[in-house]
């Protein structure tokens, strides 16, 4: 696990697999992406379910095609929606 620490920054739950962040952000993406937030990623095949249950009620936003059994239902925090990331809605779209 890589945890980029930032005690007030939004949670970035990364869940790239079966793909790498280097698949799928340029250097200078993954850069700017780290600079909006705390970016909780599992570099050694899926996220456990242990770690994505652990974040999951604190995150902000979620990237990757992670796992979510339909008998255990998951939602992110009403506070956040994705208006309020118009950057890194422009950072996806470089």
């Amino acid at each position: 696990m890589n945890q980029h620490t930032g005690d007030t920054e939004p949670i970035i739950l990364f869940d790239p697999y079966p793909r790498s962040k280097d698949l799928i952000f340029r250097p200078e993406v993954w850069k700017r992406l780290r600079s909006l937030g705390t970016i909780i990623t599992h570099d050694e095949g899926r996220m456990p379910a242990e770690l994505f249950d652990r974040f999951l009620p604190e995150a902000a936003v979620l990237i990757g095609q992670t796992d979510m059994p339909t008998e255990q239902p998951h939602t992110l925090p009403d506070a956040y929606t994705f208006e309020h990331y118009e950057p890194l809605r422009k950072i996806l779209r470089n």
